[in-house]
């Protein structure tokens, strides 16, 4: 059995717009890859002949053993597509690695952990937790309660914090 080839990176993709894919794959290779084919096979042929010739008597005598061997292989191209789209793209510029100033519509690699925020909901979750902290703080308060409160307004700090990290590189840029 012939050795299969080690890709170098292997991929993990959390988002594939499998028709984006398509369509920039069939613009760069000129075509829509479908399926892919891998044949092999091996032909091995075995001849004896013997020829006994004695001017009053011929005899001739041939055994032919032939053997066959085939293996065909078909794969979906459907990764391959994507890695053969990403490695061309990247080969050539066009995709990015600082997600931070990348211009909206970008194609953007970003490995490691990527958390993903909406700021509409990051909005909303502001004025809910200023709401809450605001009718929190007129009550009665134990050490309990303080500590509760706190523990809301650093965490609406921290939203409110990365919020506007994120609204410095508006979508629009």
């Amino acid at each position: 059995m012939e050795q299969i080839e080690q890709p170098d990176a292997l991929y993990d993709f959390l988002y594939r717009d499998s028709n984006r894919i398509a369509s920039y794959y069939s613009q760069i290779f000129h075509g829509h890859l479908s399926s892919m084919e891998k044949s092999t096979s091996e032909r091995r042929n075995t001849d004896v002949s013997g020829k006994v010739d004695l001017h009053v008597v011929s005899a001739d005598r041939k055994i032919t053993n032939e053997t066959l061997e085939g293996d065909k292989r078909v794969f979906d191209p459907h990764d391959l597509i994507a890695t053969d789209v990403l490695s061309f793209l990247v080969s050539n510029d066009h995709v990015l690695d600082d997600v931070v100033h990348a211009a909206h519509g970008s194609l953007v690699i970003v490995q490691g952990t990527v958390v993903f925020i909406d700021r509409l909901i990051a909005e909303v979750a502001v004025i809910a937790f200023d709401n809450m902290i605001n009718s929190q703080s007129q009550k009665p308060k134990s050490q309990e309660e303080k500590a509760a409160v706190q523990g809301l307004k650093n965490f609406k700090g921290s939203l409110a914090k990365d919020f506007f990290a994120l609204s410095l590189y508006p979508a629009n840029k």
